[in-house]
């Protein structure tokens, strides 16, 4: 298809599975294209990931939306696990060292980051008990990205003190990547420190330049896994993408972390989060030998067909599904967000 492509002098466009979370407005346009101009399109119908013929079959009836024979078939493949919300969290942490213990790549996955912090914390545990993550943590810096719209990064009086601001574009007198610190606001402006410790104003006028974050501290010991928050640069430099996951090697005397991979992230980059439990849309990209999926009642308004196709997809070998409710887990999961648009609706 490549040398063809080549040898007619035109391009070759790799569409998503439309099973999966919607694309973004500027993504669906490929959609509208494909559904209303009438452009010719090749469809890759064979799934690969999965390595059982009855995993293939229980992907394919998720996918075409199937969940009453989807569900007797996780419940007939021992996929379904009802447990009382005292001790799921625990028996997932259980699962998922073990099979890190045996050699085999796993995640979790969750709807909600409230019940993915939850097995975090249990994983992390049971890991440093099968002596998979160190007792060596140490503390780094954090920045938790504060999602603010344009209009409150414009509104001085939605600044704190010890915020942090990061530049993603240049803008006068500060540059693309640098971070400085809220140091105060008054008369509706906002005094920011850079790192020389010279204090500067936070041009509000120019908000999309810019991001603002809650600075924390994450512990990290050597074994954990990692998932990097934002695109950046190793020590060296490599490329770091949004959404890669990590393991971390050690830490060195400059207080830095070397990964596995031999790279070298900052001591203050901060732009990471522990990488055990994901969200389906970060896991859109990922397949491992096994997957967890914590899915209980209290995440059940964050569920929807979409969302439990993706998470109960990304196996190859082994899923497991832990809830307290499996059905009201299926009723959850019944509703989706896919529904056909018209071209107006992207095009305005």
């Amino acid at each position: 298809m490549a040398d063809l492509a080549e040898w007619e002098n035109c391009d070759v466009i790799l569409s998503s599975d439309t099973a999966q979370h919607r694309a973004v407005e500027c993504g669906d346009v490929l959609r509208i294209l494909e559904n209303h101009a009438g452009l010719k399109t090749a469809e890759l119908t064979e799934t690969r990931q999965q390595k059982a013929e009855a995993h293939n079959n229980l992907v394919a009836e998720l996918r075409d939306g199937n969940l009453e024979r989807a569900f007797k078939r996780l419940d007939a493949l021992g996929m379904l696990r009802e447990l009382p919300s005292e001790n799921r969290h625990e028996a997932l942490a259980d699962d998922y060292a073990a099979s890190i213990k045996r050699g085999k790549s796993a995640l979790a996955i969750s709807p909600t980051h409230v019940e993915g912090e939850r097995m975090t914390r249990q994983s992390r545990s049971k890991l440093k008990a099968v002596k998979k993550v160190g007792m060596d943590e140490r503390e780094f810096l954090q920045l938790k990205n504060l999602q603010w719209t344009e209009a409150q990064r414009a509104d001085a009086r939605n600044y704190l003190p010890g915020m942090v601001v990061q530049f993603h574009q240049n803008l006068p007198g500060f540059q693309r990547d640098e971070r400085v610190t809220v140091s105060g606001c008054e008369a509706g402006r906002v005094l920011v420190r850079r790192s020389s410790g010279e204090f500067s104003l936070l041009e509000l006028e120019k908000v999309a330049r810019f991001q603002v974050y809650e600075s924390r501290r994450i512990s990290l010991a050597p074994g954990d896994r990692i998932r990097i928050t934002q695109n950046g640069f190793t020590r060296g430099p490599k490329r770091l993408n949004n959404g890669d996951l990590k393991q971390v090697k050690r830490f060195t005397k400059q207080g830095d972390i070397e990964l596995s991979n031999d790279w070298v992230i900052p001591g203050d980059y901060g732009n990471l989060t522990h990488g055990y439990c994901i969200t389906s849309y970060t896991a859109q990209s990922k397949g491992v030998d096994c997957v967890f999926v914590a899915e209980s009642s209290e995440s059940f308004r964050a569920a929807d067909r979409e969302q439990f196709y993706v998470s109960a997809s990304r196996f190859k070998e082994a899923l497991t599904i832990y809830t307290d409710d499996k059905s009201s887990l299926r009723d959850a999961v019944g509703k989706t967000y896919a529904a056909e648009r018209p071209p107006s609706e992207v095009f305005g």
